[in-house]
């Protein structure tokens, strides 16, 4: 127990210098721990936790435990109540804060949390988070022995704790957020580097046979949908060529298009990369990294070679493609990502099911907007110089045709032009003069 100049000054020195303390903490990892260690200091109490409103799904939810057992921590961070229940939605909803001497003979009292840690709360003390008019979140207080409850002095003193903590963490969610625009920036300032870099090697696809005059209309009919799309074909054919036609030809164009070779990256790494991770999820995480999946957000990610993709994968790529929401490492809260998903392989993927070596409910995901990319020489007869290319956006391109005085062909005797590239044997000729 303490004395009465620790109720008095001793307190308010405390709170003071808190209040101070938590406008510091700029990480929201940083602030929740030291609101729940200055906390149970103020009020000699058991524990301090502190709930947060989802304004999406109407829920409170713990954004943060001090659990040492890391199975009842998982639990709590996973539990959600609905906001207009339990004690802490009825302090939420009154904006008024609430001294209880036993909760168990509440009939407002939640016992969620108690059955995810099998512990017992007893006296409790909740205030509401208001910042500048608007309910965040409730901070509880409390002990868990019978005979000490809260008395009406330590009412008092935990409202201007809760402004302040409110302050805080209002601050710490508009850094977060800012940090995640520059993030954001950073990451779309790379990819339209690396854009502009591949324009400038990259080539137009170009053709006046049937075969291509198909592939144009296909192109137009998945650049016009919204849907997934899937492209199979060998090494070389120009999926990803394919791809970024899609992608430019859609209402995307304006986004990011953000190109991964699944079968370039070992498991674990994969999943870091595509969906991101928090600070300490694993050796070397030493800060919080966006993914790939967020950094395509409002444009396109084209996932190539996905057959090659580990099952776990598959699985979290399923949740993405259904319900448009990254877990990152190390987190359990979903975030949502605005992205078209175009995929390619060079595998038949209905082969790769019935061997069970492909999610069956990951390729059906994909929907059947299919194109299989062949080799020049695989439809010469019919498509001369179909898989010619050259620079900047898809489109019906007619080949100008050169005399054929002035034609030289390659080895391959169906291929004859003035300046192209064979699609079969990939070499570059030119028109005599």
């Amino acid at each position: 127990m303490r004395d009465e100049t620790w109720d008095g000054d001793g307190r308010l020195r405390l709170l003071y210098e808190s209040s101070s303390v938590f406008a510091q903490r700029r990480e929201m990892d940083e602030l929740l721990p030291l609101v729940a260690e200055r906390g149970r200091e103020a009020f000699d109490a058991d524990g301090v936790s502190i709930l947060l409103l989802d304004p999406d799904t109407d829920e409170l939810y713990f954004p943060w435990v001090a659990e040492e057992d890391p199975r009842a921590a998982r639990r709590l961070l996973e539990l959600r109540m609905p906001a207009d229940q339990g004690i802490a939605g009825d302090v939420l909803r009154h904006g008024k804060p609430t001294r209880i001497d036993d909760v168990r003979q509440d009939e407002r009292f939640f016992g969620g949390a108690d059955e995810k840690t099998q512990t017992t709360t007893r006296a409790m003390l909740a205030a509401p988070l208001i910042h500048q008019g608007g309910r965040i979140g409730v901070l509880e207080v409390i002990r868990r022995s019978p005979d000490t409850p809260f008395c009406d002095r330590d009412l008092e003193l935990v409202v201007p704790m809760a402004a302040s903590v409110a302050i805080a963490i209002e601050n710490a969610r508009l850094y977060a957020e800012l940090r995640e625009s520059q993030e954001k920036l950073q990451d779309r300032v790379g990819v339209l580097q690396q854009e502009v870099s591949r324009q400038r090697r990259s080539h137009q696809i170009l053709g006046n046979a049937p075969a291509m005059e198909q592939f144009f209309r296909l192109l137009e009919s998945a650049g016009a949908s919204p849907i997934s799309v899937l492209i199979q074909g060998e090494t070389g054919t120009g999926k990803e060529l394919t791809a970024r036609a899609v992608h430019e030809g859609s209402a995307r164009a304006d986004g990011p298009f953000v190109p991964v070779n699944c079968a370039a990256l070992p498991e674990t790494l994969l999943e870091s990369e595509l969906f991101g991770h928090r600070k300490g999820a694993f050796t070397g995480a030493d800060a919080d990294r966006r993914g790939l999946f967020e950094a395509a957000d409002e444009g396109t990610i084209f996932l190539d070679e996905i057959g090659e993709m580990p099952a776990v994968m598959q699985a979290k790529l399923l949740r993405v493609l259904q319900e448009g929401e990254v877990v990152p490492v190390g987190d359990t809260k979903p975030r949502k990502v605005d992205v078209r998903v175009i995929s390619a392989t060079h595998r038949d993927l209905g082969e790769e099911v019935a061997a069970k070596r492909f999610r069956e409910d990951s390729s059906t995901a994909s929907p059947p907007f299919h194109w299989r990319c062949r080799r020049c020489a695989s439809v010469a007869k019919t498509l001369p110089c179909s898989s010619m290319l050259s620079s900047s956006m898809p489109r019906r391109t007619m080949a100008r045709k050169s005399p054929a005085s002035q034609r030289t062909p390659c080895r391959h005797s169906k291929h004859t032009t003035g300046q192209e590239t064979c699609g079969s044997c990939r070499m570059k000729w030119s028109a005599q003069s």
